[in-house]
């Protein structure tokens, strides 16, 4: 296959990419996914397996409930949390886009026909590669060390590295529509989700990202989803139904230890733990590692079949809250770590964030971005004497988490 470099941009697909737009939107496949820790973050979007007849529904009957308006807000963080600033993705609408973000936002974009490297506000600042055709992007990884970039595509299923300096391009394996890609914490080591047995079958390799080999560890039933490591090196991974629509609380988060994932036998879902129940789709998990913790992304959360809600569990899957509540479809979530050992959560100090994307590509004016959700501050309010005066007074403490102390320390007096 020949890679090009520096060509003209072509155009993205037009029909098609709202075709799959709106079968991501409904939930097949997952949609988006995504996870992070380390010096770098990443979202992985939908690959697209087939197109089944049950989604050929005319869209003249979904219009009103598809175009919302472009300047709304779509998604509200929940209390103790603050949107901390957003970056547009909407001229992604007419196709389709896999990224990865680098802590300070910039990002590699991968539309189906060009790998960029781009600065936060969208600034072209590097074409890093360019296909010779259009193919539908599955995910971009990038190096704990920021050299290489991954990327996978589920037309032909090739994943491929990238090496950032020269921007050679290598093949290295190939895994029929593959659909996320995650690190292992051993190094060289990365695990990847594809149908590559039986329609509505989820695979789980593992692929040796030197040698380039791949071994399959584990089957599972439905649709290919997310998928993300934790740091004992067990993979949580999201069992799909294998039908669409997904029926209500028909999505479940299943855990493979690390022991068990040695390849000599793929395992099944009955070889699992199951950690989360009860959802109705998941786009996206990221397992915050050093803090014992993850986030997940659950879709089809509204009556219109379009809404996600985005919440954390703690690292046995008990869930500790609702993060972000969108109208539309989210996924991609990215742990923006702060790399002092700050944890994220409600009303805490806004070092660590969470980053994720939404779109509404069926609006009258398409909207798609990446938002950015931090911990909300606590504001302590004094009412009481002026300086130098006595007298009673009221400290009021708004936001905070229940339970926990306010410390006050008055100023000395001359």
């Amino acid at each position: 296959m020949e890679w090009l470099q520096d060509r003209p941009r072509t155009d993205r697909i037009g029909c098609a990419g709202m075709v799959k737009a709106f079968l991501r939107a409904s939930g097949l496949r997952a949609g988006i996914s995504g996870n992070h820790y380390g010096p770098v973050l990443r979202e992985t979007e939908l690959p697209m397996r087939s197109l089944l007849t049950a989604t050929a529904v005319p869209f003249v009957l979904l219009g009103a409930s598809l175009c919302a308006s472009a300047s709304a807000q779509l998604s509200t963080p929940q209390e103790g949390y603050v949107r901390a600033g957003a970056s547009s993705f909407s001229e992604y609408c007419s196709g389709s886009r896999s990224y990865a973000s680098f802590v300070d936002g910039s990002y590699i974009v991968f539309n189906g026909n060009d790998v960029e490297h781009r600065a936060a506000g969208g600034f072209l600042m590097r074409r890093l590669a360019s296909f010779p055709f259009f193919v539908f992007p599955s995910f971009v990884e990038i190096a704990p060390d920021g050299q290489t970039v991954y990327v996978g595509e589920s037309s032909t299923g090739k994943i491929l590295s990238i090496d950032v300096p020269s921007g050679s391009v290598t093949e290295l394996a190939t895994l029929s529509f593959n659909f996320d890609l995650e690190f292992d914490v051993d190094p060289g080591l990365a695990y990847v989700s594809a149908s590559t047995g039986a329609f509505g079958t989820n695979s789980i390799h593992r692929l040796d990202l030197n040698a380039g080999t791949t071994v399959e560890v584990a089957t599972i039933g439905g649709f290919s989803g997310p998928l993300t490591v934790n740091d004992f090196g067990d993979v949580l991974v999201a069992e799909l139904p294998g039908t669409f629509p997904f029926p209500p609380g028909g999505t479940r988060v299943l855990l493979f230890d690390n022991a068990d994932l040695d390849g000599t036998s793929p395992l099944t879902s009955t070889d699992a733990i199951e950690i989360v129940a009860g959802l109705n789709g998941a786009s996206s998990i990221a397992f915050d590692r050093g803090n014992e913790q993850f986030f997940l992304m659950e879709t089809n959360t509204t009556a219109s079949g379009f809404g996600s809600l985005l919440a954390s569990y703690d690292a046995a899957g008990l869930r500790q809250g609702t993060v972000v509540e969108s109208t539309v479809f989210a996924g991609g979530i990215e742990v923006v770590d702060s790399g002092i050992g700050t944890r994220f959560g409600p009303f805490q100090p806004g070092y660590t964030g969470l980053r994720f994307s939404e779109s509404d590509c069926f609006a009258q004016v398409p909207i798609s971005e990446r938002v950015e959700i931090r911990g909300a501050r606590p504001t302590n309010t004094f009412d009481g004497p002026g300086l130098g005066n006595s007298g009673s007074a009221s400290l009021t403490l708004t936001g905070g988490i229940e339970g926990c102390l306010l410390y006050t320390s008055p100023s000395p007096r001359d």
